[in-house]
């Protein structure tokens, strides 16, 4: 009971105060309702200009995507293309040392043999034949 009592009671005054302001709040000439059009209409205009503003800047956002992913895709060419010539480098190195530990092997074993004839050679018979002052 005390809530009813309370709100009536601040009810009271906006109900006394609306009373009379009903009629100005309610346009009555038409310059005032030309001018809540005007209100509305410039209400309706900022939005738009609003939506075309975030349209423009989202077609930007797009445009400068679509840049950067065609400098990302070329820069991931280029990797690729690096990546390949990397390994075949690579290849190409195994390959040198392959070849290079089979010419160390060939090498020594030539060497060997060159040994082996030297120390025949060294345990034969004397070059010089007959003696010194024949």
């Amino acid at each position: 009971m005390k809530k009813i009592a309370m709100i009536s009671l601040a009810l009271a005054p906006a109900l006394l105060f609306g009373i009379g302001t009903v009629s100005a709040a309610t346009p009555n000439d038409d310059g005032q309702r030309m001018s809540v059009r005007g209100n509305q209409i410039s209400d309706y205009g900022s939005d738009w200009s609003d939506g075309k503003k975030d349209v423009s800047k989202g077609q930007r956002m797009i445009d400068k995507s679509i840049g950067k992913a065609a400098d990302a895709e070329k820069k991931l060419v280029r990797a690729r293309d690096a990546m390949a010539k990397a390994e075949e480098q690579r290849r190409q190195a195994e390959s040198d040392r392959v070849k290079g530990e089979q010419l160390i092997a060939a090498g020594t074993e030539k060497m060997y043999q060159a040994e082996a004839k030297y120390s025949a050679l060294r345990a034969g018979p004397s070059a010089v034949t007959g003696s010194p002052g024949n």
